[in-house]
């Protein structure tokens, strides 16, 4: 420790209470810029930890579910927009049911189609040559 003879005993107090004080200060700076730092790196690995977690979670989740419900009889529905369903027999027999029972559109062969189609366009030619004929004159 050097003692500087310019100095009073105060102002040599003063002056290290500064200086303590000053680095007092520095320091917890740096040590709240450590945890800000941790607390933002830590945070994406925790969020991908969780997302790791939440992914095996649902997978457990679909494995018990799915177990259950074959265990219990349970039938895997896919309805008309792709979604899965898991019924139970009886619901399973309704929609079967309403299924046969709804109405649908009868479908008629193109040959049908195709003999309509020529009598229309021959009236239609028909039609143009009388309507030529009759500007002409």
């Amino acid at each position: 420790m050097a003692s500087d003879s310019s100095l009073t005993a105060d102002e040599l107090q003063e002056a290290r209470a500064r200086f303590e004080s000053d680095l007092a200060e520095d320091h917890a700076k740096r040590v709240e810029k450590v945890a800000r730092q941790k607390r933002r790196s830590g945070g994406a690995a925790s969020a991908r930890e969780q997302e790791a977690r939440n992914f095996a979670l649902n997978a457990l989740r679909a494995e018990v579910q799915s177990e259950f419900y074959k265990q219990n009889g349970y039938k895997l529905y896919t309805d008309s927009t792709g979604r899965k369903h898991w019924l139970t027999p009886g619901e399973y027999e309704h929609r079967m049911e309403r299924r046969k029972r709804r109405r649908h559109r009868v479908i008629q062969p193109a040959v049908v189609d195709r003999g309509r189609n020529i009598v229309f366009m021959v009236g239609m030619v028909l039609l143009a040559v009388a309507l030529g004929f009759a500007l002409a004159r």
